[in-house]
């Protein structure tokens, strides 16, 4: 186990406010980019959402999720984690910081960390049925849209 003093904390565009804010990646080739660094606890000024569209282990908080495939996990600023290295880290990676929420409503910011971030019960949530493909067609549109940014 890390001591909390040798953890990393990575930033999105520290303190450049000329940018969106809000990245979306391809998990699988983001994770072969930074597999050393995403493979040991760390932590981050801004939240993720990973969506998982295989099944695996992700650690969070110390421990290790297993999760299905089609789940969308909720990593919280500050949260510490790590992508487990021995699975497949299959599907999509969204990064975004309270900055890109105030954009929009800043009053969201706070309801948004303390609820869709704490109160879920678990660290993700498993989505099923027709669902799966509104979720996918969500994101492949989410990721069309940045890449005009």
């Amino acid at each position: 186990m890390e001591h909390p003093e040798n953890i990393q904390k990575y930033y999105l565009h520290k303190d450049d406010f000329s940018k969106l804010h809000f990245k979306v990646h391809d998990l699988t080739s983001y994770f072969e980019r930074h597999k050393e660094s995403a493979s040991k606890a760390h932590t981050h000024e801004f939240y993720q959402l990973i969506w998982f569209t295989a099944p695996g282990s992700h650690c969070i908080d110390y421990d290790e999720i297993n999760y299905p495939k089609n789940s969308l996990a909720f990593i919280g600023t500050n949260q510490i984690h790590s992508f487990c290295p021995h699975t497949k880290n299959e599907g999509v990676l969204i990064h975004f910081n309270d900055f890109f929420i105030n954009q929009f409503n800043p009053e969201l910011a706070q309801r948004f960390s303390l609820s869709v971030f704490n109160e879920i019960g678990q660290p993700y949530i498993t989505v099923e049925g027709t669902a799966v493909n509104r979720v996918n067609g969500l994101l492949q549109f989410i990721q069309e849209e940045n890449q005009h940014r």
